[in-house]
């Protein structure tokens, strides 16, 4: 299954890269053999200490390189109507979800995804986490990446 290989290669190819958590599927569920996954995303976890970078300063830079990076969940939930209305405090009663909702990435996976392409993004990747002081430099801390939607219109 195509997902399932381009899963293992990006997990083999960022193992190395600090402040990066992927997400393994079926983590904590056993051998249950009622659990199937299709791997269609392929989500990280970003600590912008350990990293040097925040997610949507990496999200952009990916962005710039023509890499269908994306912010994961975003925006949660709890930030749309009716919630962010009906609970304006909301914010202060999920600190965990914030903190989430701030760190994940989406990278791009599927049939149009090659080998070669994976090794290029976790490439970029690396060079960006090795890079992070003066790649900070420039990409401002609070740079917003734009929506699948906002670059099909550019």
């Amino acid at each position: 299954d195509r997902n399932r290989a381009n899963h293992d290669a990006y997990r083999a190819g960022l193992a190395s890269v600090r402040g990066l958590r992927m997400f393994e599927l079926g983590a904590g569920l056993g051998a249950d053999a009622r659990c199937r996954f299709n791997y269609q995303y392929v989500v990280l976890m970003i600590d912008r200490a350990e990293f040097g970078l925040s997610r949507n300063q990496l999200v952009c830079l990916l962005i710039a390189e023509n890499v269908a990076a994306r912010r994961y969940f975003y925006p949660g939930a709890h930030r749309m109507e009716p919630y962010r209305t009906l609970y304006p405090d909301v914010e202060q009663r999920l600190p965990c979800t914030v903190s989430v909702a701030e760190q994940v990435i989406c990278l791009p996976t599927g049939l149009s995804v090659t080998c070669d392409d994976i090794r290029a993004i976790c490439a970029f990747i690396e060079f960006c986490q090795r890079h992070s002081a003066a790649l900070a430099s420039v990409v401002p801390e609070d740079s917003i990446a734009p929506t699948p939607a906002q670059l099909l219109l550019r």
